[in-house]
């Protein structure tokens, strides 16, 4: 029994450690987390339900005025209407190109990890890179797009891609999708490496063709890693600011404002903080709840499957 004493005692000590070890390197991240995180977010809250502008001393409570103002505005309006486009177009093309990709390079047996490291190149340029670089692409007199369509007889489809407060928001969109594909086709390949090889043999084996095996092997292996993709996504696709920004500050004409450029303009250029913090808090409530919801739903689709 006494022998039997040391080892437990060790046992414990040595539990003891790894906590408090644990506990050393939690610390600096909560502190992190509560100082740029929860304290900003309920700061944001209390300055929604108020008047303010920055700069004054003192708050004018107006309990839910700024909510009720941001939702009667036009700008606005528009702002969530182009947010739930910019969403749908990152979801479908960025998602949807990256997922393409990725397919096509799992079925390589040589150069997978060239090709993979080329396309991913995208997501590393800066934005704002990227976004100027998308701006000369659109141009509609020296623009390589509507050249290209000129050339090849296609001039009714050169159009004033960035000017058209029509196209503005889909031309804007994809200038972010193809940045963002490459996040996603990573995502993807890593998910489809890890599908049993013995899966694929087994489905052929019982007569499967590349549609079914693709229908019954690949994408339930992949349901994970498309739940968390399409999480990504949708909370992605309504964040953007800085490809619109270094685009087209918003235009033409509020045609391609989202709700981040709402917050931001009606802050730091019209500082109405308070109009501001009431639209920063309805974005983060729609991201929270469209995020929940899609992982609500997919639970319910996994556990029926």
């Amino acid at each position: 029994m006494n022998a039997a004493t040391p080892f437990w005692n060790n046992r414990r000590k040595r539990s003891c450690a790894d906590a408090a070890t644990s506990i050393v390197f939690i610390i600096p991240t909560a502190i992190l987390l509560i100082a740029f995180v929860i304290i900003p977010i309920i700061w944001t809250v209390q300055i929604s339900f108020n008047e303010w502008d920055g700069l004054q001393p003192t708050m004018n409570f107006v309990g839910l005025e700024n909510y009720q103002t941001a939702f009667q505005k036009p700008q606005f309006q528009k702002s969530l209407l182009n947010n739930f486009i910019w969403a749908v177009m990152h979801l479908v093309f960025a998602c949807g190109t990256g997922f393409f990709i990725a397919f096509l390079i799992s079925r390589l047996k040589r150069g997978m990890g060239f090709f993979r490291t080329v396309l991913f190149l995208p997501n590393v340029i800066a934005t704002t890179i990227s976004a100027v670089m998308w701006t000369q692409i659109f141009n509609p007199t020296y623009g390589i797009l509507n050249n290209l369509l000129s050339a090849i007889g296609l001039d009714s489809l050169a159009l004033q891609w960035l000017a058209d407060p029509d196209l503005v928001i889909y031309s804007t969109s994809m200038a972010s999708c193809w940045q963002a594909y490459g996040y996603y086709m990573v995502l993807f390949l890593a998910g489809l490496q890890n599908i049993d090889v013995s899966l694929y043999e087994a489905a052929r084996m019982d007569g499967a063709n590349a549609f079914k095996q693709f229908i019954h092997v690949t994408i339930p292996g992949l349901r994970s890693i498309l739940t968390f993709v399409i999480s990504m996504a949708l909370i992605n696709g309504l964040k953007g600011f800085a490809t619109v920004w270094a685009m087209t500050r918003g235009g033409p004409e509020y045609s391609s404002h989202l709700l981040s450029l709402f917050v931001y303009k009606t802050a730091f250029l019209e500082y109405d903080y308070g109009l501001a913090s009431a639209a920063a808090v309805i974005l983060g409530i729609l991201v929270m709840v469209i995020t929940i919801a899609f992982n609500v739903f997919s639970d319910k689709i996994n556990a029926d499957m």
